[in-house]
């Protein structure tokens, strides 16, 4: 056997949902699972038929696994809608993605208006071992999450460190969830890797407003606005039910607080 394709079908039509592909002594050497488009989500690749990494390129355009409540404004009937992914960079395809610093594990892609965006991996490890035998406990480096995605501007050609980068454009920040791999592809969503951190760089300076997210469920925790890297301007902190906890302005890096919550008391189950 050398391959072998499994395909499911929805409205009548037949998409391919993973491939897997043999070495002569019928061991599993890699599996690719793929999106409704074709595009490749996940590449899990073996070692005597023990799962050694797991690479996911499109997770992150998922939706979440949760739902908020809303009310269809004709009919006044109540609904539930999947969150949507907080992230900006949906349409990247990390397939495309070249290394730039395996220390650092930099990647880089170019955008469509040909401006380098990098994309920073971090290794972790699930807390325990999944069920399909993953040894991270004898090498967690193996496996990685993204950690950071931004424009920048190179300083050099070659990047040796991340000084040879000036962030200059949209940037987020992630944080990681569940292990990839570890759960379904066809069951519902895991918050694989969170956006807990959203704003704009100009030439290596936060400018303009930055917002911070939680990150199990993605809900608003603060805003702040920034000019050439200094606190100014309004600004916004939340509690974790989304009432506003305090709001306020910045003037040249100092707080001036306008409005501030009372104690707040939540009831316990």
């Amino acid at each position: 056997l050398i391959r072998k394709d499994i395909l499911y079908r929805r409205s009548e039509e037949l998409h391919i949902f993973s491939s897997t592909t043999y070495n002569s002594k019928n061991e599993v050497v890699e599996i690719k699972y793929f999106e409704e488009n074709g595009e490749v989500s996940q590449i899990k690749t073996y070692k005597d038929s023990i799962l050694e990494k797991v690479v996911n390129y499109s997770h992150y355009k998922r939706a979440y696994s949760i739902y908020d409540k809303l009310v269809n404004p004709k009919t006044g009937y109540e609904y539930y809608k999947a969150r949507e992914s907080l992230t900006q960079f949906k349409d990247l395809n990390l397939l495309d993605a070249k290394l730039e610093n395996e220390e650092l594990n930099l990647y880089s892609l170019k955008s469509s208006d040909n401006k380098d965006i990098f994309v920073v991996f971090q290794n972790y490890s699930p807390g325990k071992t999944s069920q399909d035998g993953i040894r991270w406990y004898e090498d967690p480096l193996k496996y990685f999450g993204i950690k950071e995605i931004f424009y920048g501007k190179r300083k050099s050609e070659k990047i040796k460190s991340y000084e040879d980068i000036v962030k200059d454009g949209y940037f987020e920040e992630f944080n990681l969830g569940y292990f990839p791999g570890a759960a379904s592809i066809t069951g519902s969503p895991y918050n694989v890797e969170t956006v807990i951190k959203t704003g704009y760089f100009e030439d290596g300076a936060e400018s303009g407003v930055w917002k911070n997210y939680d990150s199990s469920r993605g809900d608003l925790i603060s805003s702040f606005n920034y000019v050439k890297g200094v606190l100014d301007g309004p600004y916004e902190i939340y509690f974790s039910n989304g009432a506003l906890k305090e709001n306020g302005e910045y003037r040249d890096g100092r707080k001036v607080i306008l409005w501030e919550a009372g104690p707040q008391y939540w009831p316990s189950y």
